[in-house]
């Protein structure tokens, strides 16, 4: 029997090519998608290849669709094997220029509908006794960088949050995994990246540094990102391995960081980090 998997954030970008992928791996994917009306890059997608998903609406800030989303799974399927917390957006600022309901979307989105789909979802794994949670967090949920603070406060959280839930559903058969992809080559980034409310103001402190920090992570993303495929494949190693890991790393430049961290003395770490980084010290704009 197929395993029956649920994806959030399926429009585009990381959310689309994983529903493309575990299909072909022969999952029956239900991609959902806040606005279903923003289906047609997946629909023309689909119409190259041998098999389909199912699309729902779902909006992870809304539990009512949620709820609705979950009951139609059950209802036709009779099973949830597994979910995907892939829906995200960015905002990104130095954290002065960062408005409070900047601050509150991000967490509603990123951190907060991951944890009401995860918690509505759970019920239906442990009847079972099977089940896995698979969340797409970042790299930046392992060391932080500048301009993206509240979004890495979101990641570094969703890594603790996993790593905890992780303990607390073995008992009942279900495995927690968490993807920390690199840059990815996605709209989120670029066409739907979204900027604090006050960043673009020459009157902001950061100005000149909310530039410098654009044109790096430009450069740095054209240089260094992957494909959406990559995290999929990811993904469906955390669905299909036997005994999954906890955390799944892309990128080999953001792994060389994540053990300079881990192995390094601070002061070492932070003398490689200002080498790769713009240095944002205040004599010096």
């Amino acid at each position: 029997m197929e395993k029956v998997v649920l994806i959030t954030g399926c429009s585009s970008g990381i959310g689309l090519a994983t529903a493309l992928y575990l299909a072909d791996k022969g999952f029956q994917v239900v991609a959902t998608m806040r606005n279903v009306s923003k289906r047609s890059e997946l629909d023309a997608a689909l119409q190259k290849k041998y098999f389909s998903v199912e699309v729902l609406e779902l909006d992870v800030t809304k539990k009512d669709t949620i709820s609705a989303a979950l009951k139609q799974v059950k209802q036709k399927y009779g099973r949830l094997d597994a979910i995907v917390n892939n829906a995200g957006i960015t905002i990104d600022a130095f954290f002065e220029d960062h408005s409070d309901a900047d601050v509150r979307k991000l967490f509603e989105v990123n951190f907060f509908g991951v944890l009401e789909l995860t918690r509505q979802a759970l019920p239906l794994m442990r009847q079972r006794k099977s089940g896995r949670i698979v969340t797409i967090g970042s790299i930046a949920g392992q060391y932080a960088l500048p301009q993206v603070s509240i979004y890495s406060a979101i990641k570094f959280a969703l890594e603790g949050w996993s790593e905890a839930l992780r303990f607390e559903v073995a008992p009942f058969g279900v495995c927690v995994s968490i993807i920390e992809p690199c840059f990815v080559q996605t709209n989120l980034g670029s066409n739907n990246r979204s900027v604090g409310e006050f960043s673009s103001s020459p009157s902001s402190a950061y100005y000149s540094f909310n530039k410098i920090m654009d044109d790096f992570y430009e450069s740095y993303d054209e240089k260094y990102s992957k494909p959406p495929e990559a995290v999929a494949r990811l993904v469906y190693k955390a669905l299909s391995q036997k005994k999954p890991k906890i955390r799944y790393m892309l990128g080999r430049r953001e792994t060389f960081f994540y053990l300079c961290k881990r192995l390094l003395p601070q002061k070492l770490y932070e003398r490689i980090y200002n080498r790769v980084f713009p240095s944002l010290k205040l004599d010096e704009h």
